[in-house]
C-alpha cells in the first residue's frame, strides 16, 4: 500500500472508525474534536486513536489495500489514573507512543511492547496539558495552556524540564484542547495557535525562535486541528461539525508578520 498522509487515511477510514468507536461506546459518534487524538505509524500500518470520553487508546491495523477489508483491532491501552486523552503522537525513531491527558503524559514502548512510563514534570501541571508534539529526534514537547508553558521531554531520559513560554492566558486558552499543533515535515518546526490571540505561530525547535504567520482562513475558525493535506498545504479541520471541512493554508504563502519574544 502506498503511504497516505494522515488526512487521506482518516477520510478513507471514517466509516470503519465509526463502527469501532460505537462498538466500544454505543450511541457515541466520532467528532472532529477527536482528530487531535489520532496518529498513524505507516511502517507498521498501525492507527492509534483515543476512545471518546475515556482514557483508553485503541490500536488498529490498517489493511495493505482497501480491498482487504476494514481496520483490525490490535490492542487497547489503558491507565487507571487516565480518564481523558487529548493527544497521541508516534515516535517513529524510538518506536514509542506518547499519550497526553490534561494532567499527565505517558510513553509506551511499541517494539517490543511494554508498560507505559509516566513523565514526571516536577512542578504541578498548571495550567493543564493542551497538546503534545514529538520532534524528528523523538523529543517530546508538552504544551500547557495552549503554549502558555511548554516543557521539553528528552528522548533519551524521558525527563521533562521547563523549556519555553509563549504568550499569556487569554479568552482562547480553554478552547485549545480540541486543537492540534502540526510538526512540519522537516521535524524541526511546529505550527500552532497562540493561546492569547489565536494567530498561527511557527516555532523553531532548534533555536526557539517564534514568528507569527498570516492566515485569514485559520483566524476565522474558533478551533481547528492542523493536518497535512495535498501539495504540501496545511489543512485546518474545524473541531466541531459533522463533516471534515477543509481550509487550505499553504506555508509557502504564509507571510511573517513579526517575531515574538519568548521566555523560559
Amino acid at each position: 500500500m502506498q503511504r497516505m498522509d494522515m488526512l487521506k487515511l482518516l477520510q478513507a477510514s471514517i466509516p470503519a472508525l465509526a463502527l469501532a468507536l460505537t462498538a466500544c461506546q454505543p450511541g457515541l459518534q466520532p467528532a472532529n474534536s477527536h482528530l487531535s487524538a489520532v496518529d498513524y505509524w505507516p511502517e507498521e500500518r498501525l492507527l492509534f486513536m483515543a476512545v471518546p470520553h475515556s482514557g483508553s487508546v485503541d490500536v488498529l491495523r490498517v489493511p495493505e489495500t482497501p480491498r482487504q477489508g476494514s481496520l483490525d483491532f490490535v490492542d487497547r491501552l489503558t491507565e487507571p489514573a487516565r480518564h481523558s486523552v487529548i493527544r497521541v503522537a508516534v515516535d517513529r525513531v524510538h518506536k514509542r507512543l506518547w499519550v497526553a491527558d490534561p494532567s499527565a503524559v505517558y510513553v509506551y514502548p511499541l517494539a517490543p511492547r511494554g508498560p507505559a512510563v509516566r513523565i514526571e514534570h516536577g512542578p504541578p501541571l498548571t495550567p493543564l496539558v493542551t497538546d503534545l508534539v514529538v520532534d524528528a529526534d523523538g523529543n517530546g514537547y508538552v504544551f500547557m495552556g495552549g503554549g502558555e508553558r511548554i516543557d521539553r521531554v528528552a528522548a533519551d531520559t524521558l525527563k521533562a524540564q521547563g523549556w519555553l513560554a509563549v504568550g499569556h492566558p487569554g479568552p482562547r486558552t480553554l478552547r485549545t484542547v480540541g486543537e492540534r499543533a502540526l510538526l512540519t515535515k522537516d521535524g524541526h518546526h511546529v505550527m500552532f495557535r497562540s493561546p492569547d490571540t489565536g494567530n498561527l505561530l511557527s516555532l523553531d525547535l532548534d533555536t526557539r525562535a517564534i514568528v507569527r504567520l498570516e492566515s485569514r482562513e485559520l483566524d476565522a475558525l474558533d478551533c481547528a486541528a492542523l493536518m497535512w493535506g495535498d501539495n504540501d498545504t496545511v489543512t485546518a479541520v474545524p473541531c466541531r461539525g459533522e463533516a471534515v471541512a477543509q481550509v487550505g493554508i499553504s506555508p509557502a504563502l504564509a507571510r511573517v508578520a513579526r517575531h515574538i519574544p519568548a521566555s523560559l
